[in-house]
């Protein structure tokens, strides 16, 4: 028999211990520790070790301490005296905590057991489950009275049952009655087998000038149902207000582009497709990187590096700050089939309300017809300057035309960024406006000049550079009319510069001017041939030239013929 009560004892599935106690004699001892002492396990089944994760009673009884944490004591120690001296079962709920540290919710009953020693079995009920259940159900009650939203627990007969707070709110009355007031005219009006479901209902509806969503949750089973009304109508003013925009941002002639914080395309109107030729699917997700011709392209249009970084770091420095937020600027912006275009541009930031950057918003406004009538204009500008100077030159228009492609050459043949061999054409004819300083009487002079009279003509090419000076499109006009007569040992005037102090564009150009000079007629001496020219030009390298500029020079020398002869 007692096999059997040992064997029912073990496959019993619920938590059980026999315990041996002495501590009657020490009823108030106040640490867990001390108090262990006198308690000894003389059985515990598996169901225990599982529930305790322990490997044998031993372990169990040797770690104690860890299962039962301090503030447990008292009450247990009551629980098991009222056992001895009452002779009667005893329970409380505590928490244990498993040889692995794991916390449990347990109920613990306490029951006198007939064996000769004083003997306790305690019943251990795992009730960890049962407690967030119950924590949860208590926090769902009061998920309710903190909604900001109308609920209301109504029976199929329409009797109001219960309102939240903000119902309370809403309807301005304790009246339960008056929640009808808020809900759709036709609420009383509906069936009810549209009930006889779980499944959640929706409805929108206007009442009392505001907009609600009106969510129906049924209880077919109780004969009832929650309503939960949500104030939308902000809700509803912002997607039409959205709606308008989206709208708007679409039928807008100007081309917008929306990106997110990191530049990345979200939207485009259809303005785009018509400047970049890019469609919305080609465009979206992609970075406006796509848009920039890069660094090469803005050298060769006259960006130096530094002028390059300085553009776009401007730009991401502003756009980013919540104080400016926006930037506007021309950049130099790439098509689809890779044609450039001149781009006035300005970027707007939308940031939050906690001033985090949600989108940027560009219009890029096309302005290459206008640049480039602009830089026609300032061309005919500039031609009719140089125009004024060989008027008082005596020289043709067909000889400042040629020194300007001759420039243009050398300056490619330098490998130079496409505008400064475009700008050289242009400014390389206006070499000697000063000359409009200088008197007929030597300027038209048909006889070598006198010393005094020579020194008076090489002022022209600080006349030239005073009248170009202090204009930054004309900076390199400038340059050249003041030192396209240096020479490259130090000979030349006005200042006797040498070597590469001379700019690059006035050297240039006094190799060209001195080109169509040898090969045009003057009232001094007939015309050279090409090959004349050519060997007299190469004979001044390291004296007027540099040999390098007489070196590259060779190797177009023919260009030049060619030029002079369809232009002469």
């Amino acid at each position: 028999m007692e096999d059997l009560n040992h064997l029912l004892f073990n496959l019993n599935p619920t938590p059980l211990w026999l315990f041996e106690y002495d501590a009657l004699k020490k009823p108030n001892d106040s640490t867990i520790t001390e108090h262990l002492k006198n308690l000894s396990i003389k059985k515990v089944n598996q169901a225990a070790l599982d529930l305790y994760e322990a490997d044998s009673h031993w372990v169990l009884e040797n770690n104690l301490h860890q299962v039962i944490p301090e503030d447990s004591i008292q009450a247990i120690k009551q629980s098991i005296n009222q056992v001895f001296s009452e002779q009667k079962y005893a329970e409380i709920e505590t928490v244990n905590y498993t040889l692995k540290g794991k916390k449990i919710d347990v109920l613990l009953r306490f029951t006198p057991a007939k064996e000769n020693n004083p003997c306790i079995l305690l019943s251990t009920i795992d009730i960890s489950h049962y407690k967030s259940l119950v924590k949860e159900n208590r926090r769902l009650a009061k998920l309710p009275e903190a909604n900001p939203d109308v609920i209301v627990m109504m029976s199929c007969k329409e009797k109001v049952k219960y309102i939240n707070p903000a119902g309370k709110k809403a309807i301005e009355s304790d009246k339960l009655s008056s929640v009808l007031d808020i809900l759709p005219d036709n609420f009383s009006k509906r069936t009810c087998f549209e009930c006889q479901n779980e499944n959640e209902i929706k409805r929108n509806y206007t009442k009392n000038n505001k907009n609600y969503l009106m969510k129906i949750h049924p209880f077919p089973d109780e004969q009832e149902c929650m309503i939960t009304l949500s104030d939308i109508t902000e809700y509803t003013h912002l997607q039409e207000e959205k709606k308008l925009l989206a709208k708007a941002f679409e039928r807008n002639h100007q081309p917008l582009i929306m990106t997110n914080e990191n530049g990345h395309i979200i939207k485009v109107n259809a303005a785009v497709e018509k400047i970049y030729g890019y469609t919305l699917e080609e465009l979206l997700g992609k970075n406006t990187s796509i848009l920039n011709p890069g660094r090469e392209v803005y050298r060769d249009l006259g960006y130096s590096e530094e002028e390059y970084e300085k553009l776009f770091s401007s730009l991401w420095k502003n756009i980013r700050d919540p104080k400016i937020g926006q930037w506007e600027g021309v950049v130099i912006n790439q098509t689809k089939d890779g044609s450039l275009k001149w781009v006035e541009l300005m970027v707007s930031t939308v940031f939050d309300e906690e001033m985090n950057i949600k989108n940027f918003i560009a219009m890029p406004v096309d302005v290459s017809k206008k640049m480039n009538e602009t830089a026609e204009t300032k061309i005919g500008l500039y031609k009719a300057l140089a125009d004024l100077a060989e008027m008082r030159d005596q020289e043709t228009g067909n000889h400042m035309k040629r020194v300007g492609l001759f420039s243009q050459i050398m300056a490619q043949k330098y490998n130079q960024p496409t505008k400064f061999c475009n700008d050289i054409k242009v400014f390389a004819p206006l070499h000697d406006v000063g000359k409009v300083g200088i008197g007929d009487n030597i300027l038209l002079a048909e006889r070598k000049l006198t010393a005094d009279e020579y020194e008076k003509m090489k002022e022209h090419t600080i006349y030239g550079y005073e009248i170009l000076k202090d204009k930054t499109e004309l900076a390199m006009a400038a340059q050249i009319a003041l030192s396209h007569h240096e020479n490259y040992d130090g000979s030349g005037y006005p200042y006797g510069i040498e070597g590469k102090d001379i700019p690059l564009a006035a050297h240039i150009t006094s190799l060209a001017d001195v080109y169509d000079a040898l090969r045009s007629r003057r009232p001094y001496k007939e015309p050279w041939s090409h090959e004349a020219a050519v060997k007299e030009i190469s004979s001044l390298a390291g004296t007027k030239f540099c040999p390098e500029l007489i070196e590259r020079f060779k190797s177009v020398e023919y260009k030049f013929n060619r030029i002079y002869e369809k232009l002469k």
